[in-house]
């Protein structure tokens, strides 16, 4: 299991776009969690290892997105 971690200002819209784009490229997604304070919210997105080319894939496309600081894979 592989696990993306995002930083991003804690907005819905951000996190919805997330989401959004997980779906568009069919990630196989185990589970999300989101960490919040007042500005900021950390996702984990676990996912099987079979799916970290797709995922390293999109890490591109996630940074493009207005509100996000960070985006790593460990």
């Amino acid at each position: 299991e592989k696990q993306l971690i995002i930083e991003a200002r804690n907005d819905l819209e951000i996190l919805s776009n997330i989401s959004q784009q997980l779906k568009d490229k069919k990630i196989a997604v185990q589970s999300i969690e989101i960490e919040t304070d007042l500005d900021e919210a950390t996702i984990y997105v676990d996912f099987p290892v079979s799916q970290l080319k797709n995922v390293q894939s999109i890490l591109a496309d996630f940074l493009k997105l207005p509100g996000i600081h960070s985006v790593d894979i460990v």
